[in-house]
C-alpha cells in the first residue's frame, strides 16, 4: 500500500482540527471521557498505520514512524520511484 505525501498531510492537518474541536467538546463536558478517549485512540491508530505506510512509500524502515519529531520530517521527504 502506498500512501503519499499529499493524502498524509491532508489527513495530519485534520485529524489535528478535529483532536482540538473534540478536546473543546470534552471540556465542556458535552461529551463523556470514554469517548473522547475512544476517538484519540482510534485516529491515533489510523496515523501510526499511514505513517508506518507512508515511510515504506519513501524507502525506509516503517517502524521508525514511532520516533517523534523525526517521524515527521521522514515523512514529508518524497517518494522513492522504483
Amino acid at each position: 500500500m502506498k500512501v503519499k505525501r499529499n493524502f498524509f498531510w491532508i489527513f495530519f492537518l485534520i485529524m489535528v482540527v478535529l483532536n482540538v474541536f473534540m478536546r473543546a467538546i470534552w471540556l465542556k463536558d458535552i461529551i463523556s471521557s470514554n469517548w473522547y478517549d475512544f476517538y484519540s485512540m482510534f485516529t491515533l491508530m489510523i496515523l501510526v498505520i499511514l505513517g508506518y505506510f507512508r515511510l515504506k512509500d519513501v524507502g525506509m524502515n516503517g517502524f521508525l514512524f514511532l520516533i517523534p519529531i523525526f517521524n515527521l520530517y521522514w515523512a514529508s521527504l518524497p517518494s522513492k520511484n522504483n
